[in-house]
């Protein structure tokens, strides 16, 4: 990350001069047979299912979507469900906030409805934020969802259970978001346009190797 503003990866931001990130909790994966000290349980009749999980800082918006952190949910701390878990980690957080309330019939909240003519509403401390801007800030939350969760689980493993331990979770998850990070950075950075998909960029380098092995006239001298 700190290379990445280095390189003046966000100067234009993500959103309309701003740099956004979104905050959601997940399930990282989850066994019925292993299990630590630092697994979160649900229990349905006599079955135990113990899981890791917890709440993801992003990057949205516009391009590269980099995970910046991420925070574990912790048994008898944090509730099993993702809500609890994200405001805990959004409290240590010294950023503005933007959230989209929900049932909620404050009587300011009604009057942004009516003025936004929208239906759902929005709290956040940057009162000088146009509300167009809000409003694109609120729709690329999504982007967390769509962009990284999807792709951190189908294409790089986020879902098998490595490891158990709170500690040895902890690294295997660091080096997952780290491969990713650098892969979001080569592909959207230096390929730009030329890849469609990780899955594809990946197919290509393995294919890469599999010809410098029988092909030495591939292989560069570093002289």
């Amino acid at each position: 990350m700190k290379k990445a503003v280095e390189n003046k990866v966000f100067v234009n931001g993500t959103i309309d001069g701003y740099t956004v990130v979104a905050i959601d909790g997940t399930k990282f994966f989850g066994s019925n047979k292993k299990s630590c000290p630092e697994c979160l349980k649900n229990i349905k009749g006599e079955k135990t299912h113990c899981f890791h999980s917890g709440a993801v800082m992003s990057t949205v918006g516009a391009g590269p979507k980099l995970v910046i952190g991420f925070e574990m949910y912790r048994p008898g701390q944090d509730s099993s469900s993702k809500d609890e878990g994200e405001l805990n980690v959004g409290k240590n957080l010294g950023i503005d906030a933007i959230v989209r309330a929900k049932n909620n019939n404050n009587k300011s909240l009604r009057q942004v409805k009516k003025k936004v003519n929208k239906l759902n509403p929005i709290v956040t401390t940057l009162m000088g934020m146009p509300l167009k801007i809000l409003f694109k800030i609120i729709r690329a939350r999504w982007d967390i969802e769509n962009s990284i969760f999807n792709n951190l689980k189908s294409e790089c493993g986020l879902e098998h259970c490595f490891v158990h331990g709170g500690k040895a979770v902890g690294a295997v998850l660091y080096l997952i978001f780290i491969a990713s990070n650098i892969m979001q950075m080569f592909l959207i950075r230096r390929l730009k346009k030329h890849f469609t998909t990780q899955r594809e960029m990946v197919r290509l380098l393995v294919k890469g190797l599999y010809l410098l092995k029988y092909k030495s006239e591939l292989i560069f001298n570093s002289t």
